[in-house]
């Protein structure tokens, strides 16, 4: 989680969660702090989650046809997923009714690194056909507070 919602979103869930079976690590574009974290849960079999379209730094992103157009993503959750092996689940919570959601998971297919597409970008071009099928699904419930496609 960005470390700038860091504080209060660990607020709500700390006030709101009656056991306490995760850890959030906080990611920092000062430092690299984040990336060990995320590498040594990854290790210990531990789940990682990740929010697959917001970033924090233009510098490091992919590109990916996404809703018609090229639409840029972050790098670190599909670079890290690809070198690390590890298996990936994309997972949505759409609202359904008033105090009901729906989960969807969809298993993405393990990639490997060739000489026509690097693994992480073939990571990314799955979840950008995942993400285009739900937001088509349910399109009022995909929305950025800054312009996507600028």
């Amino acid at each position: 989680m960005f470390d700038a919602e860091h504080e209060r979103i660990k607020e709500i869930l700390e006030k709101n969660a009656s056991t306490r079976d995760y850890k959030i690590i906080p990611v920092n574009e000062d430092n690299l702090t984040h990336v060990f974290r995320i590498t040594e849960a990854l290790e210990r079999k531990e789940y990682v989650c990740f929010q697959g379209d917001r970033y924090l730094n233009k510098e490091k992103l992919l590109s990916s046809p996404f809703m018609g157009k090229e639409a840029e993503f972050p790098m670190g959750p599909f670079l890290l997923a690809s070198k690390m092996r590890v298996p990936v689940v994309f997972y949505f919570a759409m609202r359904e009714a008033k105090k009901n959601y729906r989960f969807h998971f969809f298993i993405a297919e393990a990639v490997v690194h060739t000489k026509e597409k690097r693994a992480e970008q073939a990571l990314l071009e799955q979840y950008t056909q995942t993400l285009e099928k739900i937001v088509r699904q349910y399109p009022e419930q995909w929305f950025n507070y800054y312009p996507f496609w600028a």
